[in-house]
């Protein structure tokens, strides 16, 4: 069953280790990492480097085992003191481990080894601070769910930080403290951590891996607000190149409700939520599985095959926000991990605002689409 896994900061390569000084790879997988897998459900793990001058062999040995059984066996040749080669690994609840080996006097000698490497999707996690909080009863661990990198919070990133490479990855904070981190007020969100991506993050790699292990996401859908317009863009990008080509991405929030032509000509969306997305992105999502025709959703902007767009009208603000149904707890069968935030869970009693504060974006997004803005529950 293909699997996408979870990331929190941009994969980069710097080099990997060699246990004999007369190989020096310059590419070749490294512990932990993970790989993004293609269209075709698979990646391929390159090898490539040079041999020293004194080195007495010419041939190498790459052998993979797919959890602990031989997967791929393969011997190169080594031309002018350089190799390059691949092999290719399929995306899945599989750990991957690569040996490398060189052969002296009829002996192999392992000359470099990478696992616990698996093959997935990738989650970019990003956010205000409740989109990465951690907390000391977030537990959950699996070797399928990766990360890479620090969190760093408001602290440097510093050099001893760029050291730290793929891990596991983690809801909890081991480098955070005090009373009010134990009492779960303090989310962690300045302090450095190691590999984490907060409590949403790991609670959806549960649901991916242990519950649903479905294959593939059917649309990607981003909040975007002005403040982390940089962020979304390099987020699209990452989803674009690394993970997939084809699945939509549709943006939603503040920025594109009050920009929507701005949003949608992004490089990689394929449409855009004007005003509140309940309903909208519902009958979106709706015409994607029928494959029907989105000219008739309002509230929805998306891309044509020219690389133009078409604006539906706009949808209008929910009139009725207490016909909007409660999240439905029976389904959170731990709940309770969910109350890291002075212990409460957050109730929206009402949208909009009535009073006018030129410092506030309501004064605008108030007339971004027609009707009344401000609106409680009974």
């Amino acid at each position: 069953m293909n699997l996408r896994l979870f990331l929190s900061i941009l994969f980069i390569y710097t080099g990997t280790y060699s246990y004999t000084q007369q190989l020096k790879l310059d590419k070749g997988p490294e512990d932990y990492q993970l790989f993004a897998r293609d269209k075709n459900d698979s990646a391929t793990v390159l090898f490539s480097g040079k041999v020293t001058d004194d080195a007495k062999f010419n041939e190498l040995r790459l052998k993979v085992y797919k959890d602990g059984i031989l997967y791929d066996n393969k011997s190169v040749k080594i031309e002018n003191r350089e190799f390059k080669f691949s092999s290719i690994i399929q995306a899945g609840l599989f750990q991957y481990r690569f040996e490398l080996y060189h052969q002296i006097e009829s002996v192999e000698k392992l000359s470099f080894i990478a696992d616990n490497v698996v093959c997935g999707d990738a989650y970019i996690i990003t956010g205000q601070s409740n989109s990465h909080a951690s907390s000391n009863k977030s537990s959950y661990t699996s070797p399928f769910c990766r990360s890479f990198g620090v969190k760093t919070g408001y602290e440097k990133y510093t050099d001893e930080d760029k050291k730290i490479r793929w891990g596991l990855a983690t809801g909890n904070c081991l480098t955070c403290k005090g009373d009010g981190w134990e009492k779960g007020f303090d989310g962690g969100w300045f302090v450095k951590n190691p590999y984490g991506v907060g409590v949403w993050g790991m609670e959806l790699a549960q649901l991916l891996v242990e519950k649903y292990k479905k294959d593939q996401p059917d649309v990607i859908g981003i909040t975007h607000t002005t403040l982390y317009t940089s962020y979304v863009v390099e987020t699209i990008k990452e989803i674009r190149e690394n993970i997939s080509k084809d699945i939509p991405i549709v943006l939603g929030g503040y920025h594109p409700t009050l920009r929507p032509r701005e949003s949608i000509n992004l490089p990689g969306v394929d449409a855009v939520i004007c005003g509140e997305g309940e309903y909208i992105l519902s009958n979106y999502m709706d015409a994607l599985e029928s494959k029907s025709e989105l000219y008739n959703i309002p509230g929805l902007l998306f891309k044509l095959s020219n690389g133009s767009y078409f604006e539906n009208a706009r949808a209008g603000w929910i009139e009725d926000i207490s016909s909007l149904p409660f999240p439905d707890y029976e389904l959170w069968e731990d709940v309770d991990k969910y109350l890291y935030f002075i212990q409460q869970l957050w109730l929206i009693g009402s949208r909009g605002c009535p009073y006018p504060c030129t410092n506030c974006e309501e004064v605008y997004i108030k007339d971004a689409s027609p009707g009344n803005r401000f609106r409680y529950r009974d």
